[in-house]
């Protein structure tokens, strides 16, 4: 295998990175909002998936420290704060949570590919990374989903 320069394999790295990340929500971005109106198996909750659960993980402590890239992105969805309470407004943004769910998903899936130009121990490392910088935004969604769909039921029945 040729020699090449660490600099060259991390800037590399890094580009690739970027463009999985963006083409990821490129790709979900130009989804149809009505596909994900459907309750496909990724989307559905899980029995362990308790307020109970979410609490023991301080998620409602540390999800406000993450960003939300809805107002970066055209067309996106900004989650980050609550503007209507209409039905509409909160069926939209449980179908946005899955949107975006999906979009962290796909950012993983591209990180066995770094072993094709890393070492094995790097392309492991850039596994890791692909996981440490998307599961948590995966379970802000799943989190945020639960309790929308709570909300949206109640506002449902309330009509």
């Amino acid at each position: 295998m040729m020699n090449i320069s660490p600099v060259f394999i991390t800037c590399i790295n890094i580009s690739a990175w970027l463009f999985f990340h963006m083409a990821a929500s490129y790709v979900c971005g130009i989804i149809p909002i009505t596909f994900f109106e459907k309750d496909y198996l990724i989307f559905k909750r899980m029995k362990w998936e308790t307020d109970d659960k979410y609490k023991k993980v301080l998620i409602h402590k540390w999800k406000i420290l993450l960003p939300d890239a809805g107002k970066v992105m055209k067309n996106g969805f900004y989650k980050k704060t609550w503007e209507s309470r209409s039905a509409e407004y909160t069926v939209r943004f449980l179908m946005e949570t899955k949107r975006a769910e999906l979009t962290h998903w796909m950012s993983i899936c591209p990180a066995f590919l770094f072993f094709l130009w890393n070492s094995p121990s790097v392309g492991w490392v850039m596994v890791c990374y692909a996981c440490v910088v998307n599961i948590p935004f995966i379970i802000i969604q799943r989190y945020n989903r639960i309790r929308i769909a709570r909300i949206s039921q109640r506002l449902l029945t309330s009509e």
